[in-house]
């Protein structure tokens, strides 16, 4: 859950990361003041749902997710191929992230199609460290030739971390920008909130959340505009009994629009998943998930 205001975090240090609330990526050179270049800030592919760290309050629920989960290679190779089309490569900011990327075996072949695509985004692996020590060189060797930033984010409640002198020896090797935060005992952060109540307007809701528009999630040919709505399939086959309405309002097909602003006007709009979602209404502290509906679900 942590990961998205650690993304948020990573991209306001970024001097080439925008994120405007209308997804305008704005030159500040005063000889191209007047020419306004579209750039899509953020886009996300969950290639693996399933995790090895089991965090309660995960917004991307992959505690509720049966391994092995992984998005398929020839599905993520489509997709990002069309978000190319569409969005003529412009997408500032690209991210691998899960559940633990690292769990899945063919990561190389997503690195490698994401920068063959998009040859001048920003493209991250957000992991939780933990298997970073076993990837072998060939894994870091491919990180470096394609440019890809390694996040990882340590929560000092979790006692088997692992020492990372190995990962780090071999990131200076091939000279990676290996990214590393640990987070306080007490590290609190928002929560997901769901409910099959109807909140508030959605309007309203959509206003108030912080995450729209920075954190589109790309899963089968459906873009979102936020982690929480495609995890909500996550949710519903685990919590059958509390089941949050879903609506084709809550994604756009990218195979079915052809320009980058059918993509803005589609995120600026509100869903009718934001009625059922109260994002950052509470708070808590990092443990193990114990797979709990209360996690999750306002009860």
């Amino acid at each position: 859950m942590e990961r998205r205001e650690f993304i948020k975090k990573s991209c306001i240090l970024s001097s080439t990361c925008i994120l405007s609330s209308l997804c305008l990526n704005i030159s500040k050179n005063k000889k191209t003041q007047n020419n306004i270049q579209e750039t899509l800030p953020h886009v996300e592919f969950m290639i693996s749902k399933h995790c090895n760290l089991n965090c309660a309050y995960c917004s991307y629920f992959s505690p509720l997710a049966p391994p092995p989960s992984f998005l398929p290679l020839d599905i993520f190779e489509k997709d990002i191929i069309q978000l190319r089309r569409i969005t003529n490569s412009k997408v500032n900011k690209i991210v691998l992230l899960g559940g633990e990327p690292l769990l899945n075996k063919n990561i190389k072949s997503y690195i490698k199609i994401a920068r063959e695509n998009f040859n001048n985004s920003h493209i991250f692996i957000i992991t939780n460290g933990l298997l970073l020590n076993e990837m072998q060189e060939d894994f870091y060797k491919t990180c470096a030739d394609y440019k890809i930033t390694i996040q990882y984010s340590i929560y000092p409640l979790y006692k088997k971390y692992p020492n990372l002198e190995k990962a780090q020896k071999k990131a200076q090797k091939f000279n990676i920008n290996l990214k590393g935060r640990w987070r306080k005992k007490k590290y609190k952060f928002s929560l997901v909130q769901l409910s099959t109540k109807k909140l508030n307007d959605k309007s309203v809701k959509y206003k108030e959340c912080k995450n729209k528009i920075h954190y589109a999630q790309l899963d089968n040919g459906r873009l979102y505009p936020c982690p929480t709505i495609p995890g909500i399939n996550i949710f519903n086959n685990y919590f059958k009994e509390n089941a949050i309405p879903q609506s084709d309002n809550d994604y756009i097909d990218i195979y079915k629009i052809k320009t980058l602003q059918e993509i803005f006007d589609f995120l600026k709009t509100p869903k009718e998943a934001c009625k059922y979602c109260n994002y950052g209404s509470k708070q808590a502290i990092w443990k193990p998930s114990e797979r709990k509906i209360s996690e999750w679900f306002d009860v």
